[in-house]
């Protein structure tokens, strides 16, 4: 199914994809108190398998872009939450999502706008 959602991400609506980009943001914010729970992180790393599958999705079609402000907005924030995960498959996940989005052409000011305190955190974190 993961792979079924990197081949329709592409060819959704713009509209649609900020649905669906939203509707795992919220998934996360919830299962973000439960990161003990089993289920919980389950389902997180189904929500970046996801994302990291849309995008990968986004660069084999050769997409112009990933969307409009808000779908850009949403993705760039699942991958932050992603980085400073203390899950380690969640982590490298994210990583690889965020090479992925680099690929997708994006405006250069995406990628000034990731904050440095994740970055920081993933280098320095004792979690590593």
């Amino acid at each position: 199914s993961i792979i079924v959602f990197g081949l329709v991400f592409p060819r959704a609506a713009v509209k649609h994809r900020a649905q669906m980009l939203e509707h795992f943001n919220q998934h996360l914010k919830v299962n973000h108190n439960q990161s003990q729970n089993q289920r919980a992180e389950s389902v997180n790393a189904n929500i970046y398998a996801a994302v990291l599958a849309s995008l990968k999705g986004l660069v084999d079609a050769k997409a112009k872009t990933l969307g409009n402000d808000e779908v850009k907005r949403l993705a760039v924030g699942i991958i932050n939450s992603g980085l400073v995960s203390t899950n380690a498959s969640i982590r490298c996940t994210a990583a690889e999502c965020l090479g992925r989005l680099a690929q997708v052409k994006l405006p250069s000011h995406i990628f000034r706008q990731l904050p440095l305190v994740t970055m920081m955190h993933c280098l320095f974190s004792d979690n590593l």
